[in-house]
């Protein structure tokens, strides 16, 4: 489990009202984008997983110019002997189907979610 972020940057201004935080929770303070990169790097190479819970209430903005992209891009495990878990698999995205260059596409027989087409 990681946490980048605690309280709502939303939710400070406008309390949405299926919100279980009560105001005591609500103050959103967040990490720097290189902090909350290195933690989730720390702790792949910790553990030796790929799957991580993140636990913030809502995503600090912030993360998905920066964040986002250098974990898209990155693969802390990748060309080190041994290191991946064993029996590790690239996770399937529900209807997609391999193009045989180890790409995936969203098969015509599903929708954007993996669902199947009548």
């Amino acid at each position: 489990m990681v946490e980048g972020a605690r309280g709502c940057w939303w939710g400070e201004k406008h309390h949405c009202t299926f919100c279980g935080l009560n105001s005591s929770f609500m103050e959103y303070r967040s990490k720097s984008p290189d902090a909350f990169y290195d933690e989730v790097v720390r702790q792949v190479e910790r553990h030796q997983v790929l799957d991580l819970y993140v636990v913030d209430n809502i995503l600090d903005m912030k993360y998905l110019p920066t964040v986002l992209p250098r974990m898209h891009e990155s693969d802390p495990l990748a060309g080190r002997p041994g290191q991946r878990p064993a029996g590790h698999r690239e996770p399937e995205q529900p209807g997609a189907e391999a193009d045989g260059q180890g790409r995936h596409r969203l098969s015509e027989r599903t929708d954007c979610c993996g669902t199947p087409r009548p």
